[in-house]
């Protein structure tokens, strides 16, 4: 299992916005609709992806990042889903700032910037799009800090609040 183990580096909200998503998470839940995502970790925007060999060249590079980036605001204007239709998500716009973080850990194309709301099959996700809609509604967030996790199993390896000057 240790070849299919990689380290995610994450960018996390304010505890406003990660209640927020947390609520949206929760009323679907209500609708019958648990999914299969990881429930023990805080709702983000993965950033990067890099094998468990280079957890310390990872720390160094969150720790850059972190120092040398202000927290910034996210607007979250739009649900998606994508995984074959197996991903549900509230999606930011992606503006410079959220960009320029990004590409610190690899280049943006072919990125979503995305904040997971539920992970499970097709069916499963086509009928939850009616309660999320009706729960949805546009807003301001912030990206206030970068984490990293090990997956799978779950292991957390690190947190930096950004303290960039703005």
């Amino acid at each position: 299992m240790e070849e299919n183990k990689q380290l995610f580096i994450m960018a996390g909200f304010d505890p406003e916005t990660e209640q927020r998503l947390k609520d949206w998470e929760t009323r679907l839940e209500r609708c019958g609709r648990p999914g299969q995502q990881t429930k023990n970790i805080p709702h983000h925007i993965t950033l990067g992806m890099y094998p468990p060999s280079m957890e310390e060249q990872v720390k160094e590079m969150v720790l850059q990042a972190a120092s040398e980036t202000a927290p910034f605001p996210v607007s979250f204007q739009h649900l998606g889903i994508f995984g074959g239709g197996r991903v549900l998500f509230a999606a930011p716009c992606v503006d410079r700032a959220l960009l320029n973080l990004k590409e610190r850990f690899g280049s943006g194309t072919g990125w979503t910037a995305h904040a997971t709301l539920l992970i499970d099959e097709p069916e499963n996700i086509l009928s939850a799009v009616a309660p999320a809609v009706g729960v949805f509604e546009e807003f301001e967030g912030r990206i206030e800090s970068i984490f990293v996790h090990e997956f799978f199993p779950s292991r957390f390896v690190l947190s930096l609040p950004l303290k960039g000057k703005p």
